[in-house]
Formats: structure tokens, sequence, C-alpha cells
């Protein structure tokens, strides 16, 4: 933790002008929805065992972002790419593949800290809350149940429907996420220099 800092996290100021119909309990159910629906296509672990690695440089990173009320989880998943994602209501999910991919600790977590910039600034409620709107007319959710069921709602409507899932972000948006990822990684003490570099070799993969 050589380069630790102890600075304050950035304030999330253009985010914050979006609409996101899910208070911080109602993201979680429908991230942990979303979930699920890669577990029953792909396989998802999350046995503390299995991810406790990740989780670890998910909670040292986690420490140095602002406060949402969202708990963030780590997963691996068997998901054939070399990615990682953020899914609504702070559920990170990392591939095996990516975590072959990384060639050591200040890489994988610049990558888990990329996601979790986005998991900060709540990026999927704010999409999520756009699709309800859109396909549905909600806006609105109550308790599990009902966030679970108007989200195989949107599910079903995709089977059956050629429609356009684009986040649509605004370019101040992407640097603000951005920007929360960086500072947690810097702030946590690690080498935030490994991370273009990763990036390199990433986008030439």
């Amino acid at each position: 933790a050589e380069y630790a800092q102890t600075c304050e996290p950035p304030a999330v100021q253009f985010n914050q002008k979006n609409e996101n119909i899910f208070t911080a309990e109602q993201e979680m159910f429908l991230g942990e929805a979303m979930v699920e629906k890669v577990r029953s296509t792909y396989g998802v672990i999350d046995d503390a065992a299995v991810t406790a690695y990740i989780q670890s440089i998910g909670d040292r990173l986690s420490k140095h972002l602002p406060p949402t009320g969202i708990k963030y989880r780590f997963f691996l998943s068997d998901y054939p790419d070399t990615n990682a994602f953020a899914f609504p209501g702070g559920q990170i999910m990392v591939t095996r593949k990516m975590v072959s991919f990384v060639k050591n600790e200040d890489e994988l977590a610049g990558v888990i800290a990329h996601e979790l910039g986005h998991a900060a600034v709540r990026h999927g409620g704010m999409d999520w809350s756009k699709l309800f709107s859109r396909y549905l007319n909600v806006r609105s959710v109550g308790d599990k149940k009902d966030v679970t069921d108007k989200y195989n709602k949107i599910i079903d409507i995709w089977n059956t429907k050629d429609v356009s899932i684009g986040s649509g972000h605004e370019d101040n948006q992407q640097l603000e996420a951005d920007k929360m990822g960086m500072f947690a990684l810097v702030a946590a003490g690690y080498d935030a220099s490994q991370f273009p570099q990763f990036w390199v070799r990433f986008t030439k993969a």
C-alpha cells in the first residue's frame, strides 16, 4: 500500500441529474436477478473460498468510494469472454478469462476499480430506469418480487422483439465513473500506472 492516499472521494455531479427510480435496496434486487440470469446461462461462482481473492481486492477498493447504500459483491463467471461487468446494485462480475489475462494484482484491481466506478455512480440503476419506463411504462417499483418480475418481463420482450439496449451514457457520465474508479485505485494503494499498459494490451487482444 505504498501508494495509498487518504483524500475524500470526488463528489458525484453529472450522474445525480439522471433519473433513477430504484432505491439502493431495489437496485440490489435488480442486480441479483441479473446475476441469476447469467448463472443459469453461463455459470457464476460465488463460493467465498473461490472468490475470496477478488472480494479482498474489491473490499480494499470500495472503502474509498462515496457512501451510496450499495453493498458490493464480487463474482467469477465462466462467461466466454475476457471481460468484467458491473450489474446494478454493486454486483461486480469478473470472468475467468479476465483473471487469466491480467499480469498482476494491480491490473486486476484496475479492472475491478473501473467497474466499481460505474456501480458507485449507479449507472445500472439509471440505465434500467430508462428501460422500465420505455418498455413497461413503469416509473416506480416495489419489493424484490416486483423488481424481479418486471425485469423478467423486459427480458421476455427482448426475446421476442428486435430492441436496442444501448446504455446511452453521456461522455461526462462515463468520465465521472472512470474518475471515481481511478480515485479508489490510487487511494487503496495500487499502482495506477499499470492500468494504461493493461488497457493497450487488452484493446489489441
